[in-house]
């Protein structure tokens, strides 16, 4: 067993109101100002506030966005959540979401409307990176959604805020960027849901019982494991470390002389006392270097950030692997070049990903998700990986941006029925872009029609060309959902149609149009 020659990390202690009281006080008279000037609305309005139906960050929660705290439901001086955990701290009003480091703040984490609303407050320009929580004024906007719901946007990224007072937003439109303004330690959206004048959890559960505030509520998971991981060369501090970016190294260089060879890892739900375990591995399988198993004097660690390095000396070139493993589960196989000496390492580019719509069959009025899926090592050298969303409504480009997150969103109202729906996410390490991977969807409502006409021995089928390469299907017996066949043919297209001539068969035959 060897200890390593650099070890740290712990976890996130916050114990003060992310809103100080000040601070409330301020948010609270501008809302009382809005409302007065809304009465009729307030007068108006739904005695229940509408459900939300996605988390209002970029992002996908419990992948690359962590909620680390919900709603304290305990009135004493306990803490409680919704799911009979103390996934909080003594008086938290809202979720926090957060952001894994200052890397993915700086390039940018969109934060969305949850529904549909008017802009009751904002405020912008205050310092947006701090450490530690010394009632530091926040940027944040508000929203009114009608009644006596408001929803608020709290720890946003300085000159990000990208609404006015008064303004009327849609359902997945953006408001500005996560970050850490305000009494903070690190990035992370506080969103608090407000109706009658004070706040509640739409979550809910047996500690929190009720008709849940979510379309589809997510659930808390209960198990260990790792939501980011890199290599590095050391240089690594408590000092340096989160909420700060790590250095990343995918490549050493032998230099005959012993050099610092290491890892970092975001890790979830680690019980006391876990257990840690380092391997080494040549390019032919074998064990350059074992840790042994060690014992971390944890308590349980709901989000933890660990760092370790041993100095080594490979002996050969080529792909080596470290293994990491918490109690006893290996967790990551993680692989990183060998050059021998006076070869300089190469930027790689970053792994494949695959992007998806949700929801697959969007209508008119949904908030449209894309959402990439990936391995948890983005990318060969450990570089921090931003996405390029290109998001497209028949071939036209409605939105482009860059962020750190594992989504975009498209905002309520921009697509029309039958329109054609196009995103594309590219990966970049900064330096280089990888492979795009493309999305398509038609929004539900009335699609092509299909025109049918007879000419003598021979039946005429038509139709508009559009981006989607619809096929045409037959079936001799309309009421067998199993006879469809498709048409092997290829149309002709003329004047803005697609044409498609054929015979006409001994009994009645049925057309139609589908999605390839």
């Amino acid at each position: 067993m060897a200890r390593a020659d650099g070890f740290g990390g712990g976890s996130v202690q916050f114990s003060a109101d992310c809103i100080p009281a000040h601070e409330r006080r301020r948010m609270e008279e501008k809302v009382a100002q809005f409302s007065e000037s809304v009465r009729e609305l307030h007068l108006a309005g739904s005695t229940s506030p509408a459900s939300y139906p996605f988390v209002p960050i970029a992002g996908t929660a419990w992948l690359d966005r962590f909620i680390l705290n919900f709603v304290d439901l305990d009135p004493t001086g306990g803490i409680l959540d919704w799911d009979c955990s103390a996934f909080t701290y003594d008086g938290h009003q809202g979720h926090d979401i957060d952001l894994r480091t200052f890397g993915e703040q700086d390039i940018g984490v969109p934060v969305f409307a949850a529904l549909d609303g008017t802009v009751a407050a904002w405020h912008d320009g205050e310092f947006d990176r701090n450490t530690s929580a010394q009632g530091q004024p926040a940027n944040y906007v508000i929203l009114f959604h009608g009644g006596t719901h408001y929803t608020w946007y709290y720890h946003l990224r300085r000159n990000s805020v990208a609404v006015t007072n008064g303004q009327s937003v849609r359902a997945g439109q953006q408001l500005g960027l996560a970050a850490s303004s305000g009494n903070s330690t690190g990035p992370h959206l506080h969103f608090e849901s407000r109706h009658n004048g004070t706040f509640y959890e739409p979550s809910k559960g047996q500690c929190g019982p009720g008709t849940s505030g979510w379309v589809s509520q997510i659930a808390i998971p209960r198990h260990t494991w790792i939501e980011d991981f890199g290599m590095h060369k050391g240089g690594i501090s408590a000092a340096t470390f989160f909420p700060n970016n790590p250095p990343r190294a995918g490549t050493f260089v032998r230099t005959g002389t012993f050099q610092p060879i290491g890892a970092w890892y975001i890790a979830h739900n680690q019980p006391a006392n876990s257990s840690w375990r380092a391997r080494y591995r040549r390019p032919n399988g074998t064990t350059f270097h074992d840790s042994g198993t060690q014992i971390s004097t944890n308590p349980f660690y709901r989000w933890g950030n660990w760092w370790f390095y041993y100095n080594l000396n490979p002996d050969i070139a080529g792909t080596w692997t470290l293994e990491l493993s918490i109690n006893g589960q290996v967790m990551v196989n993680a692989p990183f070049q060998v050059l021998d000496a006076g070869s300089v390492p190469a930027n790689r580019v970053p792994n494949p990903v695959t992007a998806a719509l949700e929801p697959a069959w969007p209508t008119t009025n949904d908030v449209v998700f894309c959402r990439v899926t990936g391995p948890l090592l983005a990318d060969p050298d450990y570089d921090l990986v931003r996405f390029r969303f290109e998001w497209m409504i028949n071939g036209v480009r409605v939105r482009q941006v860059t962020n750190a997150a594992y989504s975009d969103a498209l905002q309520r109202g921009l697509v029309r029925a039958g329109d054609v729906v196009t995103c594309r996410v590219t990966p970049s390490d900064g330096q280089t872009f990888g492979a795009a991977s493309q999305a398509q969807t038609v929004t539900a409502g009335s699609g092509p029609r299909l025109a049918i006409t007879r000419q003598n021995d021979r039946v005429v089928l038509s139709w508009p060309t559009s981006l989607v390469n619809y096929a045409i299907q037959s079936n001799t017996n309309i009421v067998s959902t199993n006879g469809w066949v498709r048409s092997l043919a290829t149309p002709a297209t003329v004047g803005g149609n697609h044409w498609l001539t054929n015979s006409i068969g001994a009994g009645p035959r049925s057309f139609r149009l589908i999605w390839p």
